[in-house]
């Protein structure tokens, strides 16, 4: 099923924007929203695209608005939005009016107060709807992921919603941190990764569907088997660093659960918090990188299953805890110290080098963290414990517990 111009007209936030030349022309297909940045639209759209122009980045003279126009109208797009009343275009001039009507171009404009974020992602959701043909996409994702009802299953849900169901899935979340310098980049960045992960399933083996949420993107994923679950994953990588290399300075994070198949119950729930978990520790900075899957993270993924905070404090408190107090109160980095020591499998010189200390100073700090924590540091199993102590202390510190 098809998107029309004319279908535009009765969603919420479109509804505010007004159509004021080429009525003949509503029938347009709209394959996607796009928001202009470029004073020529030939070598950047495939056609059928609705543009949105808020004059930002482009020349907004009349003649290069005229230009722009005429340059939409021969690749075909679906119909332009001009976005009026901010310091970039004040005003739809009589000839771009003149020009719609005469070639059937639906022409919209649209008040600066408008969020633009809203109507596009509402344009993006019809069309990934109608495309599919299910009811209500959207809805069956809220359900899915936080209904406390727990009758509300993937396979119930499935049939309710008429969304295929396939034994393979899993839950990635891509987050954008907000900033005040990238606030306006991120809409665009975000609106554009909506675009791109519309793209990707061409076959009937493979499904991905989307919902925005506050700060992220929410992806659900199914296929019929792990060849195509795992060009999922892929592709959704690829689209996260296409996405990171085209809008520099933006800080986003892709998390990504486990793989849900014939060998685990559908859990869908959960495979939202373990994408959530898999972000949170990267902006944390006790992973490195944007893109980690919570099947990677090891021993965090018992600590992250214990629900009583308190009995992780009181774990690693017992182990280290002398060593956290005299931090504090000396300063002497004992807990930087053990950490790196048993990460270089106890090697004095590595750790000495990562550290930047001289190997006297390491011998020094060792002695000390050796008699306050009266623990033999040769006992493989006592190193065990002391490391997935500063695990679950990192975790605690971080407030990742969540």
């Amino acid at each position: 099923m098809h998107t029309s111009c004319f279908d535009l007209l009765s969603l919420k936030y479109f509804q505010n924007i007004k159509l004021i030349a080429g009525r003949k022309g509503l029938s347009r297909n709209v394959t996607w929203p796009f928001i202009c940045t470029t004073p020529t639209v030939s070598q950047w759209l495939h056609g059928g695209e609705l543009l949105f122009i808020t004059g930002a980045g482009i020349s907004t003279d009349e003649a290069s608005l005229e230009a722009l126009m005429l340059d939409c109208i021969a690749k075909e797009l679906a119909g332009i939005v001009i976005v009026t009343g901010n310091k970039y275009i004040t005003s739809i001039s009589p000839s771009l009016i003149n020009i719609a009507d005469k070639s059937d171009f639906p022409l919209f404009e649209m008040s600066w107060n408008i969020k633009l974020i809203d109507v596009t992602q509402e344009i993006s959701e019809l069309i990934i709807a109608n495309k599919d043909g299910f009811k209500n996409p959207q809805r069956f994702l809220e359900r899915l992921l936080f209904s406390s009802d727990e009758s509300d299953s993937y396979n119930k849900l499935s049939e309710l919603y008429n969304i295929p169901h396939k034994p393979y899935h899993f839950i990635a979340v891509i987050n954008f941190v907000p900033s005040e310098e990238m606030n306006y980049i991120l809409g665009f960045a975000k609106n554009d990764m909506n675009r791109s992960l519309s793209q990707i399933c061409k076959n009937k083996s493979a499904l991905l569907l989307t919902t925005n949420l506050n700060d992220s993107i929410v992806c659900f994923a199914s296929a019929d088997d792990k060849k195509h679950i795992q060009h999922l994953v892929n592709t959704i990588s690829d689209v996260f660093n296409q996405i990171l290399d085209r809008y520099i300075g933006i800080h986003i994070y892709l998390g990504f659960s486990r793989i849900y198949g014939e060998d685990k119950d559908p859990k869908t729930q959960s495979g939202y918090k373990e994408a959530n978990h898999a972000i949170q520790l990267m902006k944390k900075d006790i992973y490195d990188g944007t893109i980690l899957h919570y099947s990677e993270i090891g021993t965090y993924k018992l600590l992250f299953a214990i629900k009583d905070v308190d009995e992780i404090k009181s774990f690693y408190m017992e182990n280290i805890g002398c060593l956290i107090e005299s931090d504090k109160r000396d300063s002497r980095e004992l807990i930087a110290t053990l950490r790196c020591y048993l990460e270089n499998n106890c090697n004095l010189v590595n750790t000495a080098q990562d550290l930047f200390i001289h190997r006297n100073t390491l011998v020094y700090r060792l002695s000390i963290i050796k008699e306050l924590l009266k623990k033999d540091l040769n006992d493989s199993s006592i190193r065990l414990e002391l490391y997935n102590s500063l695990l679950a202390y990192d975790l605690m510190e971080k407030q990742c517990l969540f």
